[in-house]
């Protein structure tokens, strides 16, 4: 169990709450909420959380990870996930 905040995930059973309420994730939500939370404090940029959610043959549209960390936004709080300019995303580290 991964416990950051309000949030709770659980990898096992790929489970994640918000205050004790179940939020649905996509498959592709949850493998970048998971890059975040594992390197928490870390910035992951652009191109390394392509890596985690594509394959090599996938075609990528060039704002699909935007999209993504916006509906991770919109289900788990604006204030989770922070951007870093010309660089990534983050998870400050608790």
């Amino acid at each position: 169990m991964i416990r950051y905040r309000e949030l709770s995930v659980n990898p096992a059973a790929q489970a994640v709450e918000v205050a004790g309420k179940r939020v649905s994730l996509t498959s592709r939500e949850w493998a970048i909420l998971m890059q975040l939370l594992t390197n928490q404090g870390i910035p992951q940029s652009r191109s390394r959380l392509e890596e985690s959610l594509y394959g090599w043959q996938e075609e990528i549209e060039s704002n699909a990870i935007e999209v993504h960390v916006s509906n991770l936004r919109k289900k788990l709080g604006a204030h989770l996930i922070r951007t870093v300019r010309n660089i990534g995303y983050v998870v400050e580290k608790e």
